[in-house]
């Protein structure tokens, strides 16, 4: 199935504190046919996830209170919250090996490298929103 022929709208989180990331990974989303939240900080990101249901979260690792690894380690511990399941993907500029290693010990369950791209965005949903949907 893809995105365009389906009926579902996912929601994404999208925790990003730039402005500038925020509007390119908010259009690829949307050209997606997504519903999107925007968290700027870790506690935000933390206040939505307990808050509200997402199909995604896309987790920025640098961010300006409590950064992307922390917010997710929190998420997964939180035997209460909605988000405690769903998929975290990291965002990040710069992607090596102590980085991908820190993010899966975390809890994320995949990273890509910023910005966001349409692409990029499409597969994420079809790997990890579209197979639990259909």
């Amino acid at each position: 199935m893809t995105i365009s022929a389906m009926t579902y709208t996912p929601k994404v989180l999208l925790v990003e504190d730039l402005d500038f990331a925020q509007k390119i990974a908010v259009y690829a989303l949307e050209a997606c046919q997504c519903e999107v939240d925007i968290a700027s900080n870790g506690t935000e990101a933390i206040e939505a996830l307990h808050n509200t249901t997402y199909d995604l979260v896309l987790m920025d690792l640098g961010l300006p209170d409590i950064d992307g690894l922390t917010v997710t380690e929190t998420i997964r511990r939180a035997t209460e919250s909605p988000a405690k399941d769903v998929p975290i993907i990291a965002l990040t500029a710069h992607m090596d090996d102590n980085i991908k290693q820190d993010s899966v010990r975390s809890g994320m369950t995949a990273y890509v490298v910023k910005p966001l791209t349409e692409p990029v965005a499409r597969d994420l949903l079809q790997r990890y929103v579209l197979k639990q949907t259909a």
